[in-house]
């Protein structure tokens, strides 16, 4: 399966038979693994491929919360299209709610709160709301120090 999956991101950036060999490789059955993946491709490729199979990330982490409505990793890629869609497609409000609703409804691991914390401290930032972004973005810190990305964000004024 990691092989296909690796395949599936390789070739996936070529639109014109990306689609069918995901629906004879996967079928219905898309795991989280599945939605990452594709979520990582809307994230390097052009704006055209996320346009067309950015939606798909939800269906698939929809599919992954009717195995289990507490999986964080799935609610997390399920908001994640309300933060970091380019504006007008964004909207950051709803992104932030559904964001803090998983620490609430979901089964979070490390990462899980790296993630989380550090989606609702870019959607302050976003909205040049720097006082409500820091706790966010320093409870991402505590969980990794080092993350180059966070502390960008928390410099920002």
């Amino acid at each position: 399966m990691i092989a296909l999956i690796n395949s599936f991101s390789l070739y996936a950036v070529s639109p014109p038979w990306h689609e069918s060999f995901r629906d004879a490789v996967f079928g219905k059955n898309v795991t989280i693994d599945d939605a990452e993946n594709l979520s990582q491709c809307c994230a390097v490729s052009g704006m055209a491929y996320a346009m067309a199979n950015g939606l798909d990330v939800d269906k698939f982490a929809k599919n992954a919360l009717a195995l289990n409505s507490r999986n964080a990793t799935a609610q997390y890629l399920s908001a994640a299209r309300w933060v970091f869609a380019p504006a007008p497609l964004n909207n950051l409000k709803k992104g932030i709610e559904m964001m803090m609703d998983i620490l609430v409804k979901g089964d979070m691991e490390k990462d899980d709160r790296f993630n989380v914390n550090s989606a609702i401290g870019y959607a302050y930032v976003q909205q040049k709301k720097y006082a409500e972004a820091r706790p966010w973005l320093l409870k991402s810190l505590e969980i990794y120090p080092s993350n180059k990305i966070a502390a960008e964000l928390l410099e920002k004024k």
